[in-house]
């Protein structure tokens, strides 16, 4: 990351410390700076720790979550994968994909919603921690083919007896596609992640600050709010296989 040499950084992590990220400090000239990312793609290990039980306000299941869980009678299912099977399954069933900044407080126990990678990866997410199946929640980019812009994206990936999958349920939503299939597909193109997990809480020397998500960096504000921050940036180095889809 690139920032203007009268800028100060030091490393914080969250809460738990599963999640770290660099505080950039600045005079107030430099408030309306751009932010300049140069962003290099590479293969990196499996991480456990991004697939351990998380607290978290938008993915704890409740009430109607549960209901949901248990209308998919999967206490006879013994098999894990088929179980994680059925889950994806209603999910896909359930949603409409819409492209949209705001979130719905839609119930899981209605017939159909609408609503984007954010609504559909949480409400993923509440089903697979009712049924105990281990996962891990990513944000960050999605570049599509042929386009020179970058969209934030989130997506889901499961570990399931022993089998590591990802599932990107609202890209085959997108294309209506009726059968998703585990991979980062089918919209082609180049997507990464930035950051690992949802609702992380930073301690910053005098106040708490929280946040949703770290897709990309945020303004941290003295009364513990943020909001995005405008960020040039340009993609290198890509060598990750997984990373194309």
């Amino acid at each position: 990351m690139k920032l203007p040499p009268t800028w100060t950084t030091r490393t914080v992590s969250t809460q738990d410390g599963r999640q770290s990220a660099m505080l950039a400090s600045f005079a107030p000239k430099d408030a309306r700076s751009l932010v300049h990312m140069d962003i290099g793609l590479r293969p990196g290990p499996f991480v456990e720790a991004h697939f351990a039980p998380r607290e978290g306000r938008n993915t704890v299941p409740g009430d109607d979550a549960v209901e949901l869980f248990r209308s998919l009678d999967l206490d006879g299912i013994a098999d894990e994968r088929a179980r994680l099977r059925r889950i994806v399954d209603r999910i896909s069933e359930k949603f409409v994909y819409k492209h949209s900044t705001g979130r719905t407080d839609a119930p899981l126990t209605c017939d159909l919603l609408t609503g984007n990678c954010l609504d559909i990866n949480s409400a993923l997410m509440k089903l697979l921690r009712l049924a105990n199946v281990k996962h891990a929640y990513y944000i960050g980019y999605f570049v599509e083919e042929g386009q020179s812009a970058a969209g934030r994206h989130c997506w889901v990936s499961t570990v399931s007896q022993g089998r590591y999958e990802n599932w990107d349920i609202a890209h085959h939503l997108k294309r209506d596609v009726q059968r998703v299939e585990a991979g980062l597909n089918p919209i082609a193109g180049l997507r990464f992640a930035m950051s690992s997990g949802w609702d992380p809480v930073f301690d910053l020397d005098s106040m708490k600050v929280e946040m949703h998500h770290l897709a990309t960096p945020r303004w941290i504000f003295p009364d513990g709010s943020t909001a995005d921050c405008k960020v040039k940036a340009t993609v290198s180095q890509v060598t990750q296989p997984e990373a194309i889809a």
